[in-house]
């Protein structure tokens, strides 16, 4: 079981950035102590906020406004469901109770998921609605009624992420190139090493430690492998693995993978 390779440089430079920080939220997460990779840890988010400092950020965006109203949406339809499961924590009926007092640890791990950064949110909201629809959540969010709010969360949820990227991709600035280029190749470098020994760590400990993270990560990593084939055509992202465990090799020969690096 691996995280499976991935060559970055297809990804827009707030893509890329994006890929970062989702990367180093899992870990925080899990914690680098108990992935034991703190020191390598450490040296990757210092190239990552410096690749964060020097990107240069849009002042002003068509998409900024309509971003703000999402995000806010969303978050009033997370803690709506939220503030419905809450409530039947003190429902006269013992099944209904007994139900939202199971989901009280779900529900309190992701409430302040509208606190975190843009992107972050959308995934970790993506992540609550995965476990709620779960088998073993669903039949209590059934009975309380908290189902019926993941409909409407996921359609908010994915305008934000569509709103996202049509920003990313409206993020262009000539000047930057050659100084996010430089970054990038500092920090790309260290995410390939941070995998490489979580890889080499599978072998020592097994699986059990470090599933969670490599299945969670394997998924995004295909969901940025279709995004740029959706951008570049099929099949420039590469090949998915379908958000299984299965390390995906990357596309041989030209083409694929390896176009069109370092984009704004």
């Amino acid at each position: 079981m691996e995280i499976q390779s991935y060559n970055t440089r297809t990804l827009l430079n707030n893509q890329h950035l994006t890929f970062l920080r989702e990367f180093e939220a899992l870990i925080l997460e899990k914690t680098a102590e108990t992935l034991e990779v703190t020191q390598l840890f450490d040296e990757y988010q210092a190239v990552v906020q410096a690749e964060d400092d020097g990107i240069l950020k849009i002042t002003k965006s068509a998409l900024t406004a309509e971003m703000q109203v999402a995000d806010v949406e969303r978050g009033n339809l997370l803690i709506g469901g939220m503030d419905r499961a809450h409530s039947a924590e003190r429902h006269f009926k013992v099944d209904y109770k007994a139900a939202a007092m199971r989901l009280k640890v779900l529900n309190n791990a992701h409430r302040n998921a509208y606190k975190a950064g843009f992107d972050n949110e959308t995934s970790r909201i993506r992540n609550y609605i995965q476990e709620i629809r779960s088998e073993k959540y669903k039949a209590d969010a059934d009975l309380i009624g908290l189902t019926e709010w993941m409909e409407p969360l996921e359609t908010a949820n994915e305008l934000c992420a569509k709103l996202a990227d049509q920003r990313n991709t409206e993020t262009r600035d000539k000047e930057a190139i050659g100084k996010v280029k430089d970054l990038r190749e500092k920090s790309d470098p260290i995410y390939r090493k941070l995998v490489k020994r979580i890889n080499s760590l599978t072998n020592v400990y097994g699986d059990e430690k470090y599933a969670d993270l490599i299945t969670r990560w394997n998924t995004r990593i295909d969901h940025y492998r279709v995004t740029v084939s959706q951008r570049l055509g099929a099949g420039k992202g590469g090949s998915t693995g379908k958000g299984d465990n299965t390390p995906t090799p990357p596309p041989s020969g030209g083409g694929g993978e390896e176009e069109r690096p370092g984009e704004l």
